[in-house]
């Protein structure tokens, strides 16, 4: 369910930023700064990608071959279904560059992108890569190569290793300020709140309860956390203050999520079909929302509905597409990659046993 209100809340962040650009402004825009605080949803993110982490790892910290194990199973999820959708969008600006009027090709930056190595178009300056949500991917696949290498420790290592890491990281990161884009990203104080997300985790493993009034409390000091953060204004997406000023609430949020399930399963069928679907939704809404932007002021919808009707009916047509891209792409490719994977790891075990056996 997290993974689903994370989802909803970036496509409802990019929705009312192109509502801004071609429709007009709604009451969204500045109720709390909302339009902004959607963005929040990478930070949710980010935490339920950590305690995901150790949640599903937790068996394996020391275990032979595990880190190797894990690394290709995390490129198998992640990698095809993003190579795919940042080809297609590169076909795109290569084909129609008359619809990208502040992007431009780069064969540099389109490679560096696939590879998850962060960089600076030359062209454009743009430091997001070429299929703008990726940037959180880069963040992502560091984690997920330092992470590999904690397993093979064992896993009373992993947190103590990790904030001496990242909070280095953090200082070289400060102190510097390196220029090079590759280093801003590794030595980012985002890397914080994956450290966060597996705390949660190892909490959860560890079976430690809290009573419901407790995981409600997690979740409200969680929103007001979010809410109170309007008075430092909206952090950049490499913001060095940006895991206190959204990490933590969200870590509360997540937090008081998850042990609530621990009380009561959640259920919500939607949510938990959007959560699902949520990596589908979250690379292809940024294709969804401009052309629907852009159709809705050429008809002059403006001119009968409201604004906030653009922000729902965008927002509910981006989810569809992605959920359906889900169900078309993601599944059966990443079901695919799976299946072979166990195959040729069934299949080297079956060699390595007769071989022992002669």
């Amino acid at each position: 369910m997290l993974r689903g209100i994370a989802a909803l809340l970036v496509v409802l962040f990019h929705a009312l930023m192109y509502c801004r650009k071609y429709v007009g402004t709604t009451s969204m825009h500045e109720f709390y700064e909302f339009e902004s605080l959607g963005a929040v949803g990478v930070d949710i993110f980010f935490i339920v990608s950590g305690f995901i982490m150790v949640y599903v790892s937790y068996e394996k910290f020391g275990v032979k071959k595990a880190s190797i194990d894990y690394l290709i199973r995390r490129v198998i999820r992640i990698a095809p279904v993003y190579w795919m959708w940042t080809l297609f969008y590169v076909s795109l600006l290569l084909l129609a560059p008359s619809l990208f009027n502040e992007n431009q090709f780069s064969i540099t930056h389109t490679i560096k992108s696939l590879l998850f190595i962060p960089s600076e178009n030359e062209f454009t300056g743009s430091t997001t890569p070429v299929l703008g949500p990726g940037w959180s991917l880069n963040f992502e696949m560091f984690f997920y190569y330092i992470f590999a290498l904690f397993l093979l420790f064992p896993r009373n290592y992993l947190i103590p290793g990790l904030f001496f890491l990242f909070i280095g990281l953090s200082a070289v990161g400060y102190y510097f300020q390196p220029e090079n884009m590759a280093l801003q990203v590794y030595t980012n104080t985002l890397l914080i709140e994956f450290l966060f997300g597996c705390f949660i985790g190892f909490l959860y493993k560890a079976n430690v309860k809290f009573n419901l009034f407790t995981c409600y409390f997690f979740i409200v000091v969680g929103l007001a956390w979010l809410k109170s953060s309007v008075f430092y204004g909206t952090p950049d997406y490499l913001d060095e203050n940006r895991f206190i000023t959204w990490g933590i609430g969200a870590a509360f949020f997540v937090t008081g999520f998850a042990f609530l399930e621990k009380i009561y399963t959640l259920k919500s069928k939607l949510l938990l079909a959007i959560g699902e679907s949520s990596y589908s939704i979250y690379l292809t809404h940024i294709f969804v929302l401009p052309i629907i932007a852009k159709i809705w002021a050429s008809i002059h919808l403006n001119n009968y509905l409201a604004e906030e009707v653009f922000v729902f009916t965008a927002s509910v047509l981006s989810v569809i597409f992605g959920h359906l891209a889900y169900k078309v792409t993601e599944k059966p490719v990443t079901n695919f990659l799976n299946t072979n994977y166990r195959q040729l790891k069934l299949s080297k075990t079956l060699n390595n046993r007769a071989q022992s056996g002669l």
